[in-house]
């Protein structure tokens, strides 16, 4: 199967030339970046959008997402993976071994389906998330 282009929503945080805050494909892979995204406030809960996009109707993703954050101490982050405005995931995890667990090693994103990732902190930082698969 080869899909070409974008596969969902706009960026959510302003112009998209590389493909920000979406899905992306190329052959058999999909890709998504978020670039960094600042929670300055620290809101406690997995509140600002990192990744937004819909699934085509013809194919399925099996993906790895992975997560890097600006600082460094004994802070809380969350995470959450929403389908069709129903939570599929939903964590906590921080930098204090042996707790530090950020990434999903496998997730399935369904076809016709709409996915919203969202991530927060309990501090004011910066998030980098990339989400890596293979399409089916």
């Amino acid at each position: 199967m080869a899909l070409v282009g974008g596969g969902g929503a706009g960026n959510v945080a302003g112009s998209n030339p590389a493909g920000l805050g979406t899905l992306n494909f190329i052959g058999k892979h999909a890709y998504g970046y978020s670039g960094p995204i600042t929670d300055g406030s620290g809101t406690g809960s997995a509140s600002i959008t990192v990744l937004e996009f819909d699934m085509p109707s013809n194919a399925y993703v099996v993906a790895k997402l992975n997560w890097i954050s600006s600082l460094s101490g004994n802070s809380g982050r969350f995470i959450s993976i929403e389908q069709n405005s129903q939570k599929i995931y939903d964590g906590r995890y921080d930098d204090v071994a042996p707790a530090n667990t950020n990434y999903i090693d496998s997730i399935l994103f369904e076809p016709s389906s709409h996915y919203v990732v969202k991530w927060g902190s309990n501090t004011g930082e910066i998030v980098t998330l990339t989400l890596v698969g293979e399409v089916y």
